[in-house]
């Protein structure tokens, strides 16, 4: 600021210089000054002292003090400047140390013995980063490291960490304990009250049993809950009925039960004691009646044991008798009235009143095939036969009545 003398008048902020810091008011005094002839601004106040020009190029007197303040220079001529520990650290060739000096940089020891570095004017001290980081007003100042840092005086926005910590303290537990206390009462809901009781059981795949009498025998009661209720135990209860080959149990939410049942066929049956025994085709007895039952052939030439539902058969020439059965034509199956094994003759057929005679179970379709057709061609011309033998295929024997 010039006066009406043509004197500058000092600037206040001169006036506020750090305590115990050499030259900080130096480098930021001289804010305005006169053109330069060498294309700057003629520096005032310290800047005229050491005979440099802000912003253009300094004198030798100005440029040799900068140096002294700054560092000192080598017998090689490259600058060097103390560090913490005292020793000399080279800053480079003369290209480094003219980097170095236009940066404009440098290393001022206080007189408290704190470390400060001032960088184009603006003076950085450690003690007031560290005032700045106690406060709370500094985020994150860092190291004070090569003139970075944080300017004396400055300010930024404190940040509030503590109402964050505690949101996030009660937050969680409060999360976790509605969590907790849903998912308690969806288990008390469902394992304690009857919404999940079941009220229907629907039967599917059954053909000889009927569907109330398989819900009677798998378990399941109006009382029975969904979830708690054993799958295997329903499957044992009805497997053990002989007429179920496989059964299986399905939930269907909220209140139904599904029994999908596949039941065994019978080929045959065997008379014993009176009764008729239906056998499927492993054997097993699946069903004992008072007569037999339509379309299903009798099966005789065998020595069972005695005959109840659930007993299987073990006579070896079941298995061939069943095999007859499984590979002659449907329509010669149809026919069929009597199937078994005879000495001297070997397996034999009885289809409308015709005995057929097998002989070995060996090429049993080539043997039904010419049955059939005998039965179809011959006995409209001869009347009823009384017996197609086709032991040896090649050679048939047909004998009328």
């Amino acid at each position: 600021m010039a006066t009406a003398g043509g004197r500058r008048a000092k600037d206040p902020r001169e006036e506020k210089k750090p305590p115990g810091i050499e030259r900080s008011s130096e480098n930021a005094a001289g804010r305005k000054g006169k053109p330069s002839a060498w294309g700057g601004r003629e520096a005032t106040g310290p800047y005229a002292k050491s005979g440099g020009v802000r912003g253009g190029r300094p004198s030798e007197k100005g440029r040799a003090r900068n140096e002294a303040a700054r560092g000192t220079r080598t017998a090689s001529g490259s600058l060097t400047r103390r560090g913490n520990a005292g020793s000399p650290r080279a800053l480079g060739s003369d290209g480094a140390a003219g980097k170095e000096k236009r940066a404009g940089t440098g290393v001022v020891r206080a007189s408290d013995g704190k470390r400060a570095v001032y960088r184009k004017g603006l003076v950085f001290r450690t003690a007031r980063r560290r005032e700045l980081d106690e406060r709370g007003n500094v985020r994150d100042a860092g190291r004070l490291k090569d003139g970075h840092g944080v300017p004396s005086g400055a300010r930024q926005k404190p940040v509030r960490r503590g109402r964050k910590r505690g949101s996030r303290k009660w937050s969680m537990p409060l999360l976790a304990a509605l969590l907790l206390a849903s998912l308690a009462a969806m288990v008390w809901v469902y394992l304690f009250t009857d919404v999940l009781d079941v009220r229907r059981v629907e039967v599917r795949g059954n053909r000889s049993l009927s569907a109330d009498y398989l819900r009677s025998i798998s378990g399941i009661t109006p009382y029975t809950h969904i979830l708690k209720m054993d799958v295997r135990a329903v499957e044992r209860a009805i497997l053990a009925e002989p007429y179920v080959l496989r059964v299986e149990v399905r939930r269907r939410f909220p209140h139904t039960v599904i029994l999908e049942v596949t039941e065994r066929i019978p080929v045959g049956c065997l008379q014993q004691n009176g009764r008729f025994h239906l056998v499927d085709r492993e054997g097993l007895v699946v069903e004992s009646a008072d007569s037999r039952r339509e379309g299903v052939p009798e099966i005789t030439g065998l020595r069972p044991p005695l005959l109840y539902p659930g007993v299987k058969l073990e006579d070896p020439r079941f298995e061939d008798v069943a095999r007859i059965l499984e590979e002659i034509p449907e329509e010669l199956r149809e026919r069929a009235e009597e199937v078994g094994y005879a000495e001297g003759e070997g397996y034999y057929l009885v289809a409308s009143e015709t005995k057929v005679i097998f002989g070995e179970c060996d090429d049993l379709e080539r043997k039904a095939e010419i049955a059939l057709a005998a039965m179809q061609d011959i006995a409209p011309r001869y009347g009823q036969l009384l017996y197609i033998d086709v032991t040896y295929p090649d050679h048939p024997a047909i004998r009328p009545r």
